[in-house]
């Protein structure tokens, strides 16, 4: 029997693979080594970044999910020979956990037979770090777009040059980017608020802390508009600020409507108090008026007058001529004894031809005498059509007469209903034998 045998000399693979495990050994990258049947082998690092010494397993059970894609990369390598692309895949480890990994597959000679060497590294922090890092950057996009749709955003260097303006910035302004870059917001300066007030604004933002308030500005073609404003230091090291960003939302409308309530409200108040066909004080703000310039006297010591006024046949005017007419010589009556009177004094329509008055800081009952006859004299010119009046007054004092109200006003009523019956005087003043 004859017997042939061959050697081959495999020292120098044996050296090449001993020194490519040795390399192996301290490397921070995983290294699995595997064929069709199992894993041949696997480093320290893959077996920290896989939780198990994965060695001499079968690859279905090692690699579980991933190892039909890896019999496939096996097979790729057998007909290519050649290197395949990094790519990153997830690997589901034995407890259960998954991991991103980065892996790099290469075919080899191992052991003398095809093979394919894996490094591969656990890149799950730095995809989870991408991942949250991707989130707070679309929500970041997500807020910008959202406020540079509702808010007008400006960004200042530390004198308030504009250095950065957003296109709801020149919407409303009506100013291109160009027209605001390298100004300052005196452009928009519409006079309404004092310096004092941006004085104190600079002082606040000056200091670090952030300011929040109500401006109107002014728009290129000269529309006013209110925005709410929020200006936000941003701080060097030194605590001192280098810019500041300001956020402004425009508050038009709601500024206008409470604008028109204001106006609304004003009107309502005055017409509460005030006769709507002679404009003069009603009889609610007479009497409101009266108790407090009582009090004044009381306090001041002055003496003060209570005059009730009452136009003579003033019915046969109405039924004459009309309630037209009738309104027209209250108006121009009005306005005539208006003529005569120092600003302190009241004057008010207590309803049809009636109308008091009230005669503040008096020295002496005859200032009060005297202002009577210079009204009666002054009546004494026709009115609207000709018409003749005549009036018949009363008074009373404070506090010779009475010291409330309804003691004068009752005293003053008396001294008119006497002259009126009398006939023969215009006015009366209260006295003891009209008690």
């Amino acid at each position: 029997m004859e017997v042939i045998a061959s050697c081959i000399d495999i020292t120098e693979r044996v050296e090449s693979e001993r020194r490519f495990q040795k390399m192996a050994q301290h490397s921070l990258t995983g290294v699995v080594i595997y064929n069709e049947e199992k894993i041949l082998y696997t480093n320290p690092a893959a077996c920290t970044i896989l939780k198990e010494d994965i060695t001499n397993q079968p690859m279905e059970l090692s690699l579980q999910g991933s190892a039909p894609h890896f019999k496939n990369q096996l097979k790729l390598a057998k007909q290519s020979e050649k290197d395949f692309s990094t790519f990153e895949q997830k690997l589901l480890l034995h407890d259960g956990t998954m991991i991103d990994a980065k892996l790099s597959m290469t075919p080899i000679k191992y052991g003398g037979s095809p093979a394919i060497i894996v490094s591969f590294s656990d890149e799950t922090k730095r995809r989870n770090a991408e991942r949250t890092f991707e989130k707070a950057a679309k929500e970041l996009k997500d807020v910008n777009y959202a406020l540079n749709e509702s808010s007008i955003v400006a960004i200042t260097d530390c004198r308030g040059i504009i250095q950065f303006a957003n296109d709801k910035f020149c919407e409303v302004s009506g100013y291109s980017k160009d027209e605001l870059i390298g100004k300052n917001h005196q452009i928009l300066n519409s006079g309404h608020h004092s310096k004092a007030f941006f004085q104190e604004m600079w002082k606040t933002i000056g200091s670090g802390e952030t300011w929040r308030g109500e401006i109107r500005n002014q728009a290129k073609n000269g529309r006013l508009y209110w925005v709410h404003t929020t200006i936000v230091p941003f701080l060097s090291e030194d605590g001192t600020p280098y810019q500041y960003v300001a956020i402004r939302t425009d508050i038009t409308e709601r500024k206008n409507a409470e604008e028109a309530l204001r106006i609304s409200e004003e009107k309502l108040t005055y017409l509460a108090f005030h006769d709507p066909l002679t404009d003069l004080p009603n009889r609610r703000f007479y009497l409101k008026r009266l108790e407090e310039l009582l009090e004044a006297s009381h306090e001041k010591n002055q003496k003060l007058a209570v005059i009730y006024i009452d136009m003579d046949r003033f019915k046969s005017i109405n039924d004459r001529f009309g309630h037209d007419e009738g309104d027209i010589v209250l108006k121009e009556f009005s306005q005539m004894v208006q003529s005569c009177l120092p600003e302190d004094v009241v004057f008010a329509r207590q309803g049809g031809d009636e109308f008091t008055m009230i005669v503040p800081n008096l020295e002496a009952e005859e200032e009060a005498i005297q202002l009577v006859e210079k009204i009666v004299e002054t009546l004494q010119s026709p009115i609207h059509r000709q018409h003749e009046l005549t009036v018949s007054v009363g008074l009373s004092f404070y506090p010779k007469d009475g010291t409330t109200k309804d003691e004068l006003m009752r005293f003053a009523d008396h001294a008119l209903y006497e002259a009126k019956r009398d006939g023969k005087n215009n006015y009366k003043v209260y006295t003891e034998n009209m008690r």
